[in-house]
């Protein structure tokens, strides 16, 4: 009986406990409806923005004051200071004090405020979560205890522009501990422990101040930079150099050789920060004055900290881009040369060949570089391997460091008279003669020479002809021999002198031939060795030039002859059906001293009908301008 009456009376405190708990919920329900109805567009109560109490006002009303308190924060700079406990560094520096207390506005920082998304942020708590969570931080505003920081962004440009750059003024990087080459001899250069701003705790700190619209005096510190080469941690770059430059280096290209004594192996060294293999770490201590007080650093979140970074050692490296420098200027002309296509002339209507192809060569400047670093680093190892060796030991290293160089072959696009018949090279199309009687013999060797190197030139469809570039060198390592040449208003024996010749009578071809010329210019003064006149092309190197294009669908092959005093430039290849016709040269404007103009008409017309007109005009000054 008493078991069913304890049931009975457990039952109904349960049945009371529900319905207090039914009436809780129900009450906490009309109490959350009632909150939200009456801030409904307000800012619940306990919020602050950067320390202003904003509950309970409507979004209008908090978008006014904070921009009201924002505006104030604007109208006063900010100061960033060095503390005094750190002046006497910036004296030691010969610092400009005015750095030490530098003024900036928050314009020129590029802080922009962004006062309406921090309002949206404040009226979204407790709106934009979960249940739970909209509920939970409506308990905590309702405490007093939510805070927020005003919204803002820095622009990076104007703050590292109108900040960092101006206090950067008062640092002094550390330098690294090195060595100079100085007339063939290793000179050490000391290291030097600098000062710097600490970029990252003035960055903290100014967040700080503008986040909460705080005091707008900011402080920054320096701290020690420390050199990551130090005096003693030059041996290993000592001992590579020497291994480096012991031997003098053979480079060799076929029966070609080329030796780089230990003086120019030095100029190849450059010195660089290695991680060494002795101890990966060495502990570094930024310290700061003493007189800084715990205080401070607590205040501002700063600690001295002990940093750990790789030990590095100065080592000897080889630049391959002074090795390929010197492969450049010293190397690369004696081997690289163009590949020759063989060379044909025209024997009773048939294309015959006279000189055959050659490969071309060129010097890979990078990979031999890089070959000739490599050869090196290896010889300096067992250089540095052998000095373990007892000196007794029969073992001794070569005299030289060998290395190979790389270079590439072109072959040639025309090798043989099959390949040349295929070529389109049937019809004489154009010709050109000129006159050189009564030349000196220094000239009448020049043209003979001259005229020999065009012999036998294929010209390819849509190539622009270069006169220069296949003359080459005119100098005495050519054959060439002194003669006249007209040259700064005057006119003076040179090597190659009356190579014009042969440039006049190659233009009176191409012009014949109906092709495009490019480039032509006349002589100075008449010539009476180019007569009629406006019919020359002057040459010089490295210009004036000759050129013009092949406009043809075929190969045109040039064939030069002399025939007693008369120098032929004949054009071979395929007839298109375009017809060439001139008017003069007409001379004009003749004066009693020599001078002149002149005009020569060509016009070319297609099958088509296509027709065009060119004009080549020549202004001769008196030669009288032009002494010998």
């Amino acid at each position: 009986m008493e078991r069913i009456n304890r049931k009975i009376i457990i039952i109904k405190w349960l049945e009371r406990g529900s319905v207090l708990f039914f009436i809780l919920v129900i009450a906490g329900c009309a109490l959350l409806i009632f909150i939200n109805l009456a801030y409904q567009g307000k800012i619940y109560p306990g919020i602050k923005v950067a320390g202003i109490n904003i509950g309970g006002m409507d979004l209008d009303e908090t978008n006014t004051i904070l921009q009201q308190r924002v505006n104030k924060f604007e109208k006063s700079p900010f100061v960033f200071k060095l503390p005094p406990s750190q002046i006497h560094i910036s004296q030691n520096q010969n610092i400009n004090q005015k750095i030490i207390s530098w003024e900036i506005s928050s314009q020129d920082l590029g802080i922009d405020f962004q006062v309406k998304k921090t309002v949206g942020q404040a009226h979204a708590i407790g709106r934009n979560g979960s249940l739970f969570k909209n509920i939970t931080d409506q308990i905590k505003s309702f405490l007093g205890s939510y805070y927020l920081n005003i919204v803002f962004t820095i622009d990076q440009e104007k703050y590292n522009k109108n900040l960092l750059e101006v206090l950067a003024q008062m640092e002094t990087s550390a330098t690294d501990a090195t060595l100079d080459l100085q007339k063939n001899n290793l000179k050490p250069i000391f290291s030097k422990t600098g000062w710097i701003i600490d970029k990252d705790l003035l960055k903290k700190a100014l967040n700080s101040q503008i986040s909460t619209l705080e005091s707008q005096t900011i402080t920054f510190f320096l701290k020690k930079d420390y050199p990551e080469i130090e005096d003693n941690e030059l041996d290993q770059a000592k001992k590579e150099t020497e291994l480096i430059t012991q031997r003098p280096l053979k480079l060799t290209f076929e029966n070609k050789t080329w030796v780089i004594d230990q003086t120019a192996l030095k100029k190849w060294i450059i010195f660089n920060n290695q991680q060494s293999t002795i101890n990966n770490q060495k502990e570094l201590v930024y310290t700061f004055s003493k007189n800084l007080d715990d205080y401070t650093f607590q205040a501002l979140g700063m600690t001295p900290p002990s940093l750990n970074k790789p030990n590095l050692v100065l080592s000897a490296q080889l630049d391959q881009n002074k090795i390929a420098k010197y492969l450049a200027s010293n190397i690369a002309y004696k081997i690289n040369q163009e590949p020759q296509n063989a060379r044909f002339q025209i024997e009773d209507g048939k294309v015959t060949l006279f000189a055959k192809s050659s490969e071309g060569e060129n010097l890979n400047i990078k990979k031999s570089a890089k070959l000739i670093a490599s050869k090196i680093k290896e010889s300096s190892k067992i250089l540095g391997a052998s000095t373990l060796i007892p000196h007794s030991s029969p073992v001794s290293p070569q005299p030289f460091i060998l290395s190979s160089l790389i270079v590439e072959k072109t072959p040639p696009k025309i090798r043989s008279t099959s390949e040349a018949e295929m070529l389109g090279i049937k019809t004489l199309i154009g010709k050109g003669v000129s006159n050189f009687a009564y030349s000196p013999r220094n000239r009448i060797h020049n043209i003979h020479l001259g005229a020999a190197r065009f012999n036998g030139i294929l010209i390819k469809p849509g190539e622009v002809f270069s006169f220069l570039k296949i003359l080459g060198s005119t100098g005495p390592s050519g054959g060439y021999l002194p003669e006249l040449v007209i040259r700064e208003n005057r006119t003076i024996p040179e090597y190659g002198g009356g190579i014009c010749q042969v440039s006049t009578t190659c233009f009176r071809a191409a012009a014949q031939t109906g092709l495009p010329i490019i480039e032509r210019q006349p002589h100075a003064y008449p010539v009476r060795y180019y007569n009629p006149q406006g019919t020359d092309a002057t040459v010089y190197i490295p210009s004036p030039d000759l050129k013009f294009k092949n406009d043809y669908s075929s190969y045109i092959l040039i064939q030069t002859k002399v025939q007693g005093n008369t120098l032929i430039f004949e054009f071979w290849g395929t007839p298109d059906g375009r017809e060439i016709s001139f008017e003069g040269p007409y001379q004009y404007n003749k004066k009693p001293d020599g001078s002149m103009n002149a005009v020569w008409y060509r016009t070319i017309t297609w099958p088509s009908g296509k027709i065009k007109r060119d004009t080549f005009r020549s202004h001769y000054d008196s030669p009288s301008k032009y002494p010998h």
